[in-house]
């Protein structure tokens, strides 16, 4: 850096923020803060999903929640009844009739039930998932 540039310096302690708080298994009721849609190409073929952050408001063990990320796949031509099904229940938990398209920014602020769950991640540990999405649940 030459002496004319200004150097910026970032002054924030975050010395006590601790590890992330990973939730229990059990039913929670989750707020979308903030959806994105990415698609691609892989191996077999053209994919398409959602990444979802998500906030626990209701449920057991809420001292301090963190946030997580859930992706759900967009069920492209060929899809697998399975894969139709869990997008369905998606739809569903979020107040989405199965015909109706929606918008991205339609799901920002959206509250629904799932059944949550822990996985172990090889490069992230342990975090949290959706195993289901509650259908019905207020």
């Amino acid at each position: 850096m030459s002496s004319d540039e200004t150097q910026t310096l970032i002054d924030v302690d975050v010395s006590d923020v601790g590890e992330a708080t990973i939730l229990n298994d059990g039913e929670y009721q989750l707020r979308v803060l903030s959806v994105q849609e990415r698609s691609g190409e892989g191996g077999r073929g053209p994919w398409q999903n959602i990444s979802l952050l998500l906030l626990p408001i209701s449920g057991d063990d809420l001292d301090d929640p963190d946030t997580f990320y859930q992706t759900e796949w967009i069920p492209l031509e060929g899809a697998s009844k399975n894969q139709r099904r869990r997008f369905n229940s998606f739809k569903s938990a979020m107040g989405i009739e199965p015909a109706e398209p929606f918008a991205l920014e339609d799901l920002q602020g959206r509250e629904a039930w799932a059944v949550v769950g822990m996985k172990d991640d090889p490069d992230y540990g342990r975090q949290n998932i959706v195993k289901r999405w509650v259908v019905g649940a207020q």
